[in-house]
């Protein structure tokens, strides 16, 4: 019997680096301390020349919550603000592209635009997105130059950034989530960010890598510049990564966006990666054009069950069918399938309520836990109905065990619901040695038993799930510091 284990970590924030003169010749005339976090930014097209453009910008300043702002659209006459009403938060919304009214209202290459001031943010790794709209119909990436200062003044420019756009036209940079000589340290392109962190790996002096077969050292990576409009990251960024995972002795790289299957398959060789993960959510039967024409709706007589084994067996070979095409190569060598993330239960009450038949398996249920309607607060099977209102504990016995058993049923269901999942999955890649579920960090930081941080009001008990075989395995989120 051969064991396996699956470590998965992620490198930590560096900001050892090549900073350009611009900080240096900031902090002759000006103190760390007046720097508040405060960025404004302009920018030019230094190639080609006789290029016309103008630049949306958007910002990711919680990239957890999520939380988007869109600045933008800054032409030659200056910013033109989004079209819609503040409200806080632009997640959903489109980029604040406002095309010109005019040809003297694109910008020249060459020429600088106006100052911008760029949102404040204190989340982790919030990051600013600079998108080229040119005049003609070009596609090709051009070099673009963003100068970042404190105040909107030459004189006040502590960085600089001259690279090439993304396959999209978009640049990336990392923003300052405070003041101080730590927020002047952190702006800094996506492509500085790989830079330094290759420095880091370097600076590790690490002895050569053992070439792992049998054990995986996995890491998670997305390439991708920007959620909204981004494109992919260019090679030499991408390279410096795999260098670093090489080195570090990563040999499972599950890269979820931003990157081609040739240049993975490219890299994979160079830097030998035996492992990736395909990410193939459960719960994404429900966003399906079958879903949505009623095929994968209950079938009259349909036991849960059986439901869920049809539903699968369909949503996976065509999963299987389309990954195996567009991703060959990860599709290849995958061993790892993850079937959701920071998962919650697979139903509810109210769904079990108005779904006859799981309405009826949850009665048949009931009946196997030796419980009868009237232990359940009813006067006859036709009117338990399952129930998760806490503010009615207390009232009754009978209550009270509707709801638990209710809970216990949930579980149940949420385990029947992803043990299809899983088979339907085991058919399409039989090679796959970890089929599972990312479970949320609270079992690692706590000790919980739930799959998040509020066990008395979820239903998910993660044990109960193994026994019942509802996966190939187990992940487990960490976010444990010290």
């Amino acid at each position: 019997m051969s064991v396996l284990i699956v470590v998965f970590f992620a490198l930590p924030q560096c900001f050892a680096q090549n900073r350009s003169d611009a900080l240096a010749n900031w902090l002759e005339v000006h103190k760390p301390a007046e720097f508040t976090g405060q960025v404004w930014a302009r920018m030019q097209v230094v190639e080609p020349e006789n290029y016309f453009y103008n630049v949306v910008i958007d910002s990711e300043t919680n990239p957890y919550t999520p939380v988007r702002m869109a600045t933008g659209t800054l032409a030659k006459s200056g910013l033109k603000p989004k079209s819609w009403a503040e409200t806080g938060n632009d997640w959903g919304k489109p980029l604040a592209w406002i095309p010109p009214t005019g040809d003297d209202d694109w910008i020249k290459s060459g020429q600088y635009s106006d100052w911008v001031k760029l949102p404040v943010s204190t989340a982790a790794q919030w990051h600013t997105a600079f998108f080229v709209k040119p005049k003609s119909e070009s596609t090709s990436p051009v070099m673009l130059k963003v100068e970042f200062a404190s105040e909107p003044k030459a004189e006040a420019v502590f960085h600089v950034v001259e690279e090439k756009t993304d396959d999209k036209l978009a640049l990336v940079v990392r923003m300052p989530t405070g003041g101080g000589f730590d927020g002047l340290k952190m702006l800094e392109s996506l492509s500085e960010w790989a830079n330094s962190r290759r420095e880091l790996v370097k600076s590790l002096k690490l002895s050569p890598s053992p070439r792992l077969n049998a054990l995986k050292i996995g890491t998670w990576v997305t390439f991708g510049n920007y959620r909204v409009g981004g494109g992919n990251a260019v090679k030499s960024r991408v390279e410096s990564d795999f260098q670093n995972f090489y080195d570090l002795g990563i040999n499972s790289v599950s890269a979820t966006d931003g990157i081609s299957d040739d240049l993975f398959r490219e890299m994979a060789q160079k830097y030998p990666v035996t492992d990736t993960t395909l990410t193939a959510w459960a719960n994404n039967w429900k966003y399906t054009s079958e879903a949505a024409a009623g095929k994968y709706d209950f079938q009259p007589n349909e036991t849960p069950d059986q439901h869920w084994a049809r539903v699968f067996a369909d949503f996976y070979e065509k999963y299987a069918a389309d990954v195996k095409k567009t991703m060959p190569f990860r599709a290849s060598i995958a061993k790892h399938i993850n079937l959701g993330d920071e998962i919650t239960a697979a139903i509810n009450s109210e769904e079990i309520s108005k779904t006859p038949q799981i309405l009826a398996y949850f009665r048949e249920w009931l009946k196997q836990q030796n419980l009868n309607p009237a232990m359940l607060d009813a006067a006859s099977w036709k009117d338990v109905q399952p129930t998760e209102d806490r503010t009615k504990l207390g009232t009754n016995v009978g209550y009270a065990r509707r709801f638990y058993y209710t809970r216990q049923f949930i579980n149940h269901y949420t385990a029947l619901f992803y043990r299809n999942a899983t088979e339907a999955v085991e058919k399409q890649f039989p090679e796959a040695d970890l089929i599972a579920v990312n479970y949320q960090a609270g079992p690692m930081q706590f000790g919980f038993v739930g799959s998040n941080n509020d066990l008395d009001k979820g239903q998910l008990d993660i044990f109960e799930l193994g026994r019942a075989r509802a996966f190939k395995g187990v992940m487990i989120e960490d976010w444990v510091e010290g």
